[in-house]
């Protein structure tokens, strides 16, 4: 276990005797083994100044794993044990932490503090319990007080879910409290647990079945995002209903499992299709090929963008274009919703910051989309007691942590990028800055044959007809602005029209009916696509169509674009 190798490093320097586990501290820590025994069985095979092991959590109180621990404990605070507390162990944390205290000054232990955020929990001192103020001070003078504790080297463990969850001056610098994380595992991790859950299950005459498309290394990937334990429950939820392991099984429970752990902030997607269904955007479509798919694949990481920023009015593919180049990368594909990461209760949001980075850092290599960056998170004075800053803070870190570069991409849409905390918008998190913008009439008749191809819409169009389509009576040009969503819903409503009309193909004339019923999305469209080609960063990523160019080039182009009323309002000012 890696969290522990760095516990005994750090132990071994003389860096620090207390520390903070967090993060997936629920799962097993090796094997099958819960992380509390895991540190039990490491403590107790310390071959100098072995350690007798105290456990304490604030629902049972002072406990021990074996007896002779229980005696060696009691031995040892007899005095107080007998004179104080009439001979019985205390349970409550002000009588306990007392004693536990008395124990580690005078003799050799190793403690082990469960749930320690009901007994350390967040919040300012003045509005915690007696209790709670006691045990967190006692901590304190524990990991830089005690000059005793400090020569015996007994080590003190507490163990968190989310290190958000414990008072702040736990966390402090100054505290000498080193905080390890613990992360989900990764591919290889959970590789090797999945083949020793077999070999367990086969030695005792009850072997997994597997569907005949669907193996352990298929297992071993389809479980990206989920703990040991969550491995478990799909494998024994398998066996009580008598069903083969299979992918749709995996993923549905894996669903139902992402659902319940992170309420909807977290989503896994498969992505279905990439770029082959994706119409239009070639330019944008060839940067991504040469600075993110083939550099993934070669190991190339710094040409791989840290965060990528695409921009430009609603409906224009900025989320398929995300989702197809997660297929396209064969990286996983990761939904954050930032704008939901909040809640009422102290330290919950936090946490839910905490446990989604986590997630994410175990599903490595992972592209993270986060929808409508403008409207999910910013600094500044919100009145929700540094919530929001804390948050903010954190993804900045996150973002900027250069040992992700290759294997976390973020991703973000937005139509208005002027709106983005700089921060974020800034080189080393999003490096590039994309505009996604609506086609330009050379490119909407292929549109229209792709959003046909997406919908599986069959049809007797050639695209050269499209040139003539108009809409609402008026020939069509750049000024309409279409966007993808549109063109799609034209031609599901051709659909429409021609199954109504008994035919089984879709014909021009139905298309022709449908562009003249539905509307265009009402929306400040030239505004949008001026904003994103202002955000740019890269003159090579704005379409030419778009972009401003020089009398030269400008001189060059066709009477009908130069006239378009788009392309005059969408110029870079």
């Amino acid at each position: 276990m890696k969290a522990f190798e760095e516990l005994k490093e750090k132990y071994a320097a003389g860096i620090a005797h207390t520390f903070i586990f967090y993060g997936a501290t629920f799962d097993y820590a090796s094997k099958h083994t819960s992380l509390k025994n895991f540190l039990i069985q490491r403590f107790t095979g310390m071959s100098e100044n072995r350690k007798s092991i105290i456990i304490y959590d604030r629902a049972d109180g002072i406990t021990f794993p074996t007896k002779s621990d229980e005696n060696f404990f009691s031995s040892v605070v007899n005095d107080d044990l007998v004179n104080l507390y009439g001979g019985q162990i205390p349970r409550d944390p002000l009588s306990a932490f007392d004693l536990i205290g008395k124990a580690l000054k005078k003799d050799h232990f190793a403690l082990i503090v469960d749930y320690a955020e009901s007994i350390l929990p967040s919040g300012e001192m003045s509005s915690l319990s007696e209790a709670d103020r006691t045990a967190i001070v006692s901590v304190l003078k524990w990991a830089k007080d005690e000059e005793e504790i400090k020569r015996k080297g007994n080590p003190v463990v507490l163990i968190t879910s989310a290190l958000s969850r414990l008072n702040s001056l736990l966390r402090e610098p100054s505290a000498r409290i080193e905080s390890i994380g613990i992360p989900y595992p990764g591919p290889e991790e959970r590789q090797e647990f999945i083949d020793e859950t077999l070999v367990a299950y086969k030695s005792r005459q009850k072997p997994l079945k597997f569907d005949k498309d669907f193996d352990p290394s298929h297992m071993a990937r389809a479980t990206a995002g989920l703990a040991k334990v969550h491995i478990v429950d799909i494998i024994q939820r398998a066996k009580l209903q008598h069903k083969p392991i299979s992918f749709s099984f995996v993923k549905d429970r894996k669903n139902d499992i992402i659902r319940a752990e992170f309420q909807d902030v977290l989503q896994i997607w498969e992505p279905e299709y990439g770029f082959n269904m994706i119409w239009g955007h070639e330019h944008v479509k060839v940067f991504l090929d040469k600075n993110v798919i083939k550099a993934v694949r070669a190991g190339d990481l710094r040409r791989v963008p840290k965060g990528i920023l695409f921009m430009g009015p609603a409906g224009t593919g900025k989320t398929e274009l995300a989702r197809a180049l997660a297929y396209e990368c064969g990286m996983n594909f990761v939904s954050w919703n930032i704008g939901r990461m909040k809640e009422r209760w102290v330290g919950a949001s936090e946490e839910k910051t905490d446990k989604g980075k986590w997630a994410i850092i175990s599903i490595r290599p992972v592209i993270v989309f986060i929808d409508e960056l403008d409207t999910a998170i910013s600094r500044g004075n919100h009145g929700d007691s540094g919530v929001t800053n804390y948050q903010m803070k954190s993804l900045l870190e996150f973002m900027s942590d250069e040992s992700y570069r290759g294997e976390i991409v973020f991703l973000s849409a937005t139509n208005k990028p002027e709106d983005i905390d700089f921060a974020l918008k800034r080189t080393g998190r999003f490096d590039v800055k994309i505009p996604i913008l609506p086609p330009t009439p050379d490119e909407t008749p292929g549109a229209f044959i792709g959003a046909l191809r997406k919908e599986g819409i069959q049809h007797n169009i050639a695209p050269e007809q499209l040139k003539d389509l108009t809409m609402n009576e008026s020939s069509w040009d750049s000024s309409r602005n279409l966007v993808g969503s549109d063109i799609s819903a034209i031609a599901r409503k051709a659909y429409a029209i021609a199954q109504d009309a008994g035919n089984e193909n879709v014909e021009f004339s139905h298309l022709e009916e449908a562009s003249s019923l539905i509307k265009p999305s009402t929306q400040d469209m030239a505004g949008m696509i001026a904003s994103a080609i202002r955000e740019c960063n890269d003159l090579s990523l704005i379409h030419s169509f778009y972009r401003k160019e020089s009398p030269k080039t400008k001189s060059s182009r066709t009477e009908e674009e130069k006239d378009s009323p788009a392309y005059e309002r969408a110029l870079v000012e």
